[in-house]
């Protein structure tokens, strides 16, 4: 297999830890590539040039993060890494999880823009939106705690990047998210996968 990623890429790095974290770096080769380039080696495997991407053989190549996620835990034989169907509240917390990360990387791309492109509305609804975020978390951190899958990786590089580029973190009304979050990115999948220069 290979895992098509780019360095920062919030999305990238949850697969990237994935793989660590499942003990498949020997079963995947992860390969750096360029987005947005019409020489990019990924849209011969994947033709929206997105990351992450998982080609797994000739006619197959996964490029959704939960598909990857749940593709490699079966592949590893864990159960436990992704929400079930089965189990709808799991289900639709590791969803929101998801959308939490994807929110905070439109927050960064409309931070990142020219000064003079940049809508203030936005920043200030998807600070909003954030803010709301890290206080349900903060109330449902027991689904967090239980084995570090899905849920739990998306929610720790959604914080990551939001403090590393948008100097957005907890406060006092979240401090057992907070100390969580300081515990979770110390695991060696996640040092091993910090984004670069940022």
């Amino acid at each position: 297999m290979k895992l098509f990623c780019t360095p920062n890429s919030p999305f990238s790095r949850v697969a990237r830890v994935l793989v660590d974290e499942l003990g498949l770096a020997a079963a995947v080769e992860i390969t750096t590539v360029t987005v947005r380039d019409p020489d990019s080696e990924l849209l011969t495997f994947i033709v929206s040039g997105k990351v992450p991407a998982l080609y797994i053989d000739d006619s197959h190549t996964l490029c959704d993060t939960r598909m990857i996620a749940q593709y490699l835990a079966h592949t590893a034989n864990r159960d436990n890494v992704t929400a079930s169907l089965h189990n709808i509240e799991d289900y639709a917390f590791e969803g929101f999880c998801l959308s939490f990360l994807e929110s905070i990387c439109v927050w960064v791309r409309e931070a990142r823009r020219a000064p003079a492109e940049v809508s203030e509305q936005i920043l200030q609804l998807e600070r909003a939106r954030a803010v709301r975020c890290l206080l349900y978390l903060e109330k449902n951190l027991e689904k967090l705690q239980q084995p570090f899958g899905l849920a739990a990786i998306a929610v720790v590089c959604a914080m990551d990047i939001a403090s590393r580029r948008l100097d957005f973190s907890t406060d006092n009304k979240q401090q057992k998210l907070a100390q969580w979050f300081k515990k979770s990115s110390n695991r060696s999948s996640m040092l091993a996968t910090q984004p670069l220069g940022i």
